[in-house]
């Protein structure tokens, strides 16, 4: 596909091409494609995770899976929830965090706005969605590149 490049600094470096056969666009960045048996990862390709282990979001490490209902404890073991109690709702971290008031969301373990229709959450905050053939550069702005 095609896309906006961009430097480090926010200048438009203009359009560039990305053949879709052999590479991924990332970011600004036209990376070539995972090798089988490998996924992408930030910028970098790593093996993928075995059968029964799942790739933990804080540090690309692949750990053991557990099943639903269960979180992984700090030795390494699935361990069952506990319910959560009344006023409190389960953090993507598997802890508990008071209920967030109307017209925000838990995120992660942060309340954030809820977005509403033809909205958008970047960086916590809402904004319209992108037209089509429309990404949201660094900066938040919807560029577009002609094909």
């Amino acid at each position: 596909g095609t896309f906006r490049a961009m430097t480090n600094d926010g200048q438009e470096t203009g359009c560039k091409t990305c053949n879709a056969l052999t590479h991924d666009v990332v970011g600004n960045k036209c990376l070539k494609k995972c090798a089988i048996g490998e996924e992408r990862v930030g910028i970098n390709c790593k093996k993928k995770c075995d059968h029964g282990k799942t790739r933990r979001e804080e540090d690309g490490q692949c750990v053991k899976s557990c099943g639903n209902g269960q979180t992984l404890d700090d030795r390494g073991r699935c361990r069952k929830l506990k319910p959560c109690k009344a006023g409190f709702s389960r953090g993507d971290d598997g802890k508990c965090y008071k209920n967030c008031r109307i017209g925000f969301e838990l995120a992660g373990n942060k309340c954030v706005p809820k977005c509403g229709p033809g909205m958008e959450k970047w960086k916590g905050k809402c904004y319209p969605l992108c037209p089509k053939d429309h990404k949201r550069n660094k900066q938040g702005i919807c560029e577009y590149c002609a094909k």
